[in-house]
This record gives C-alpha cells, sequence and structure tokens, in this order.
C-alpha cells in the first residue's frame, strides 16, 4: 500500500510541475556581432564598451571575460553611446545613452540614472585637476547636430546644464586642460547618424566650464578630425586635419605641419587620423589611420620621433602582401578567420568622427589601444603592430563568446531526431549558426554566397527542421532581410557548405521579407510540404522545398477588402491533421482546411494603418498590430495559439491567444508586446511566451514582460527572467532534451537555460 501511495505521489508530482523550471538563462553564442558606440579603459585597467542594442559591457580581466550591464543593475537604456571614468575614485563608472546619463559607485555592480534628461550623449570626461569636477556633452536627438554641455561639480552625482542648442555642433570628443578645470576643448564631427553635412567639423574652446564657446584656431581654416594636448606640458597641442597632422608649442598660437601626409580612404576620402598621444613629458606620439584596416595599403599606426618641433615619422604597420592585404597585422584568432579563411575584414575605424569614441589607449600601458567598431572588439599591445579580438575564444573547431554580444536574432530552433541532435540561430548581421554540443560553442552555417563577402554577415530569418529525416533542414538567408533572399535546403544538418538554393516558383519580387516556415510532419517523408511567407504572401511547396506556389496573396487580399495592404509573416500545420494549415501577421489569421488550397480569414482584426512590411515589426511607428506567430499545439488536436503585438490603444488585443481551427479564440495573457509563443511537446497545455518592446533596433519598455511560462494545472503565468539584461525576447524553442529550452534576444543573442 505504501508502495502504490508513493508511486501515486511522484506521478503527481511531475503532472503538476512544469517542465521548465525557472533557472538563470545563459549567454551562448559565438560572440560580437554588432555595432559598438564607445569604448573606454579606466585607470585600473577595467573596461567598458557601449553597445547601440544591448546596454553596456565590462570587463575587470583586461577582455578576457565580460558581464553586461542592462536593466537589472540599473541602466534602462538599450543604446550606451559614451562612458566615462572618474579620474580618482575607479568605483565611479559613467555611461552616457540615449537618454542621459548613467553612473555607479561601485564598479558596475549598479547604476543610478543621474541625468535622466532627454539628451543623447557622446562623450564624458573628467578634468584632470578635480577629482569633483566632470563634463559631459549631449545632443536634443540622437540624430541631431545642436549640442548641450552638462557640468557636475561632485562627481557625476548631479548635473546642471552650462550650455544648450549650439547650432550644427556634434560633439565626439572633450579635452579638459590638465591644470585648468574651467578650460576645455570640444571636437565637432559627423558619426553614423549625423553627416557631414550637417555637422561644422572644427575645435571649440570655452574657459567658462563650458558656458560660452569659440572656435579655436579659426586661422588655420581646416577640416579638423582631431584635437588633443600632451599632459605633461599642455602648451603642446597637436590636431589631426585635411592636410595631416599638425603641431603647436605655445597652445595654439602657432602650428606647424608635422610632416605626416592627408590619409584617404579606400574609396578615396580625406578622413585624417586619431590622436595617441603620451601622458607623460617624454612619452611618443602616435596616430592612428580613420583608414586603419587590414584590406587596405594604408598604414595603420605611425610613431614620431620628435625633435623640438621636428617629426620623423616610421609605420608600425607590417608591409601588405601581395594581395594588398597587411600579413600579420591582425591575428586570425576568431570566427570570421576560421568560417570562411578570408583576410578582407572591415576591422577599422569608422569613416567619421565616431573613430573619436571608439578607441582608447590604457592609462597604464602607453603601447596598448583597445578599438571597437560595427562587429568588433579588438586590442594591440604592441603600439598597432597587431591586434587581437576581445570577444571569442576558440572550442575546438568553433567559437564561444567571452560574453560580449550585442547582436540580434531573428529565429531559432533545436532538432529533436533519434541522435546527434543541433541547435540553430538565425541572426541579423552575422547570419546562421548551429552548435553540435548543446550550445558549449558555435560555427557558422550560412552559407558562403548568403554573407560574408567581406561586408557584414548575412542574415538569416527563418529556419526548420525535419521532425524525422536526420540532417535535413530549410533557411532563409541573405545578405540583408529587406533584400534579397533566398530558400536553402541542407542534408548534412546545416554544414555552411552543403546549402543548396530551394526556391523555384517563387519570383524575384516576392524573394525577401522571407519569414515563417512550416513543415507538415505528417506529409511523405521524402516529399515534404512546407509553407512560407514571402514579402507578405504565403508559398507552399509539396516536393521538400524544390518547386513553390504561391497559394494565398494576403497583400491583394487585405487591399481588396479594406484598402490597407497588410502581410503574412508565419505559418503553422495541425499536428494531427495535415489539412489544417495557418497563416496570420498584421493581415489576421487565415485557415485552410485543405492542405492550403484554400483560406478563409477566420480572426479579422488586423492592421489598418499604412506601412511598409520592412517596417511592420518595428514599434517606434504608429498603430502597430500584428500576429507576431502562430503555432499549432503539437499534444492536442485542432489547438492553436498566437502571440499578437498591439499598439493600438483602440483595440489593445496586445497577448497570447487560443484557438480552435481557426476560430473561437479566448485570451490567455495580456501584453501588448507579445513577439513569439510555442507549445511544449513534453507537457500537454504549457506554453512557453515571449514579449519584446523592442525588435532590430533596441528600445527600453517596463511592459517588456520577457519569458513567459503557463502552467496549465495552476493556470498561472510565471515570469522566468533570470539572467536576463533586457526583457526583450524574440524566439523560442524546446530542446530534444526535456527542461532544456533556448531563447532568442534582441540583443544579448542566443540564451539557454542549462
Amino acid at each position: 500500500m505504501l508502495k502504490r501511495y508513493l508511486m501515486y505521489w511522484i506521478c503527481s508530482l511531475l503532472f503538476l510541475t512544469p517542465t521548465v523550471m525557472a533557472q538563470a538563462w545563459k549567454s551562448s553564442t559565438p560572440g560580437a556581432g554588432g555595432w559598438y558606440e564607445a569604448v573606454g579603459v579606466g585607470s585600473d585597467g577595467v573596461l567598458l564598451i557601449g553597445s547601440d542594442l544591448s546596454g553596456a559591457y565590462i570587463s575587470k580581466n583586461n577582455g578576457q571575460t565580460w558581464d553586461i550591464i542592462g536593466a537589472t543593475k540599473g541602466v534602462k537604456a538599450t543604446h550606451i553611446s559614451a562612458v566615462g571614468f572618474h579620474n580618482t575614485d575607479a568605483n565611479i563608472l559613467l555611461l552616457g545613452s540615449d537618454s542621459g546619463i548613467f553612473r555607479s559607485t561601485n564598479k558596475g555592480v549598479s547604476f543610478s540614472h543621474v541625468l535622466p534628461a532627454a539628451s543623447y550623449i557622446t562623450t564624458i570626461q573628467s578634468a584632470p585637476s578635480s577629482s569633483a569636477i566632470l563634463y559631459a556633452a549631449g545632443h536634443s536627438t540622437y540624430n541631431k547636430a545642436d549640442a548641450y554641455i552638462y557640468m557636475s561639480t561632485n562627481s557625476g552625482a548631479t548635473w546642471i546644464k552650462q550650455a544648450s542648442g549650439l547650432s550644427k555642433i556634434r560633439i565626439q570628443k572633450l579635452v579638459v586642460h590638465p591644470t585648468k578645470a574651467n578650460e576645455l576643448y570640444a571636437v565637432s564631427a559627423p558619426d553614423r547618424f549625423v553627416p557631414k553635412s550637417a555637422v561644422n567639423q572644427k575645435i571649440y574652446k570655452s574657459v567658462n566650464s563650458g558656458k560660452t564657446w569659440q572656435e579655436f584656431a579659426p586661422a588655420l581654416k581646416k577640416t579638423v578630425f582631431d584635437f588633443g594636448l600632451v599632459k605633461a606640458n599642455p602648451n603642446e597641442m597637436y590636431l589631426s586635419t585635411d592636410v595631416g597632422v599638425l603641431y603647436s608649442a605655445n597652445a595654439g598660437v602657432s602650428w606647424s605641419n608635422t610632416g605626416l601626409p592627408p590619409e584617404y580612404d579606400y574609396y578615396g576620402k580625406n578622413v585624417g587620423y586619431s590622436l595617441w598621444l603620451p601622458t607623460t613629458a617624454n612619452g611618443q606620439v602616435k596616430v592612428i589611420s580613420n583608414a586603419l584596416t587590414v584590406w587596405g595599403t594604408k598604414n595603420g599606426v605611425w610613431l614620431a620621433n620628435k625633435s623640438g618641433a621636428k617629426f620623423t615619422w616610421k609605420s608600425t604597420t607590417p608591409v601588405t602582401n601581395s594581395i594588398g592585404a597587411k600579413s600579420t597585422w591582425e591575428t586570425p584568432d576568431y570566427w570570421h578567420y576560421a568560417e570562411r579563411g578570408v583576410a578582407d575584414l572591415l576591422t577599422g575605424f569608422y569613416h567619421n568622427g565616431e573613430s573619436l569614441r571608439t578607441m582608447a589607449t590604457d592609462p597604464r600601458n602607453a603601447n596598448r589601444i583597445v578599438m571597437v567598431n560595427d562587429q568588433w572588439a579588438l586590442q594591440s599591445n604592441d603600439n598597432g603592430k597587431s591586434f587581437n579580438n576581445l570577444f571569442t575564444k576558440p572550442v575546438g573547431t568553433a567559437w564561444a563568446s567571452r560574453g560580449l554580444e550585442n547582436v540580434n536574432v531573428y529565429t531559432v530552433a533545436a532538432s529533436r531526431w533519434t541522435a546527434n541532435n543541433i541547435l540553430f540561430a538565425g541572426y541579423a548581421d552575422i547570419g546562421c549558426w548551429r552548435s553540435l554540443n548543446s550550445g558549449t560553442s558555435w560555427e557558422s552555417c550560412q552559407a558562403p554566397e548568403k554573407g560574408w563577402d567581406g561586408d557584414y554577415g548575412g542574415n538569416t530569418s527563418t529556419i526548420s527542421i525535419d521532425p524525422s529525416r536526420q540532417g535535413v533542414v530549410w533557411a532563409a538567408m541573405g545578405k540583408s532581410v529587406e533584400g534579397a533572399m533566398s530558400l536553402m535546403r541542407s542534408n548534412q544538418s546545416g554544414k555552411f557548405d552543403s546549402w543548396s538554393t530551394s526556391m523555384n516558383g517563387i519570383p524575384n519580387a516576392d524573394a525577401t521579407l522571407m519569414f515563417g516556415l512550416s513543415v507538415d510532419r505528417n506529409s511523405p517523408v521524402n516529399q515534404r510540404t512546407l509553407f512560407v511567407t514571402a514579402n507578405g504572401n504565403v508559398y507552399r511547396s509539396q516536393d521538400d522545398g524544390k518547386n513553390w506556389k504561391k497559394v494565398l496573396d494576403c497583400r491583394s487580399r487585405t487591399q481588396q477588402q479594406n484598402g490597407v495592404q497588410a502581410y503574412c509573416t508565419s505559418t503553422a500545420v495541425d499536428y494531427f491533421n495535415r489539412n489544417l494549415v495557418y497563416a496570420a501577421g498584421s493581415a489576421g489569421v487565415f485557415t485552410s482546411q485543405d492542405g492550403g488550397n484554400t483560406w478563409n480569414l477566420t480572426n479579422s482584426a488586423r492592421m489598418t494603418t499604412a506601412v511598409s512590411l520592412a517596417a511592420l515589426f518595428n514599434p517606434h511607428g504608429a498603430g502597430r498590430y500584428f500576429v507576431s506567430n502562430i503555432v499549432a499545439d503539437p499534444l492536442t488536436p485542432n489547438q492553436v495559439y498566437i502571440a499578437v503585438f498591439d499598439q493600438k490603444n483602440a483595440t489593445n488585443l496586445g497577448g497570447i491567444w487560443m484557438g480552435t481551427k481557426g476560430s473561437n479564440w479566448s485570451r490567455l495573457y495580456k501584453n501588448p508586446y507579445l513577439r513569439h509563443i510555442v507549445a511544449s511537446p513534453y507537457k500537454k497545455g504549457e506554453l512557453l511566451a515571449l514579449s519584446s518592446h523592442a525588435y532590430t533596433d533596441g528600445g527600453y519598455s517596463s511592459q517588456s514582460a520577457g519569458v513567459l511560462q503557463f502552467n496549465p494545472v495552476s493556470k498561472t503565468w510565471d515570469v522566468l527572467n533570470q539572467g536576463l539584461a533586457f526583457n526583450n525576447l524574440s524566439a523560442v524553442a524546446y530542446t530534444a532534451n526535456v527542461g532544456r529550452i533556448v531563447i532568442g534576444t534582441m540583443g544579448q543573442g542566443l540564451m539557454k537555460n542549462w
């Protein structure tokens, strides 16, 4: 009797317990991939990097590993555009964002929002002669040249606006005089958001703590790229200009040319140099080309032998080889090289003033420089003779992140074959990746012709795995999601050189913006039926993806009905009845009961604001309404779920909905920003749903709910956000191991719960 009760208790416990336990999410990516806005090195060697999508990153071991700084640490901004340090207290760190300044007094453990202004901060600088005074420069929005100047007199705890609305000034760098805390210089230059035509590319000087400004050295009439002074002797000043590097020994009264000629990039544009000045009286003057690339023939880093006002320049960069690339200049120690065997990386500075924020010297080591750009983080410890990465490390023949991410995931997938199961992730900018060892390391699965041609890394927007045939995978890839895309098929588990194009019948006009791949698991094993959305319409293949036919013109149907074109972006097939097929998106929900031959609109809620498909998923627009995805229940016939994103206050339909055969909808959870839902293949009625205000361009909202789990027994939703810096999630999949889940994020890449 006791044994019977014990077995009953165990079975009851298993039935009541969800398969997904509340374990912390852990990063599982190849590392890096996104745009980095700023970098800095503190007096004690702490590294800070600001990203445009996922907050900031901190390293306390010279870049060997990184920790993310986000909303859970008090930084409720995904776009970090500046980093700063206190000049005497290494515990005080500062982050500039598109919503003001955040400050930490415990070396990054937590932050407070000390300047909650609607100001895009581009630089933060301590006054060397005062432990209390700091300055910051900002602008009214991310894309305006109308500089604001802020000052703090209490080590960054509070800030006062000193000046505002400085016309056509976009400040990328502040230089504070080493002995006069009220004297500072500002470098105005364009960046990725503000073009050169909108900016006065000049140096400005203030002698009253930033309240008023005058152009510095106007008689030179030069375009200026950078300015600096030698801290040990501030009368010595340097200007990087369109005629080369200039030198002054008398605080700018007169200038002479150092003999280093103007610098031009690959396209013939005059881009100048960034200054790498010494901190000691006898230190060596160095400059870095703003055309610094491994693939270009330009020299990278120059050292000056200085005698009085006479300079002799020598390049530290290795000579170029026969194909024009720098030999031994960039250590091939990261996945771009290994996956493609190429050496034409765009690992350089931006060809504009943003390089002043993306390069940092080490105050402890005159030979060290750290630099970031639109995809990578690199460092040199030998005056620029060679560079190595700070974001990934090899694991066998694959790669594992050091914790520095900043990349968006469009889709995730996990095989549930009988053996040798694989994880897949489809990314923006770095394309398709797969893991053969449960997420320990990753290798690229992007088809060579669909990315990594020396510019970015391609995009993979949807992946579907054959439920029973080992190794068979389909994916949509392209150099850009909004450009030409291709459906691809692999028989070798997505090995990067195993893909073949599989999209006959999809015209060029619709071969773009592909989403929502689904496989009919009950179709003939070697002649699978698949569905996909392409440019907002639904296509079907009945021969394993070789040939496709448009079966639902969502765009025309909605245009005819309401006069406003809407789109389908997701498909699903019932697990038990292969004739029951769904398509959904901003067009609402369509249901077919004859395998996709004919369709009926079974949920008429739809978006009525005219917007392009490319802009649909972006939350920063009025009237957004769409079904983010639709999924059939793998354990219950006829049952279907949709995740709804709804910013139309009048309708307020955002959340998770359940229906039967595409009709009789009831809401299970209410939230305006639902992005994805999946039903458990292991426990009947268990659901996982993801919420995200942000899409591919970042953003923070307290209404982003993150990861939600529905327990069908208790009828409750649990929030599973431990380990997430921001609650911006995009995709989720159950793996072959019960309880193991992978999620895709907007900013942190792929994450797993084991």
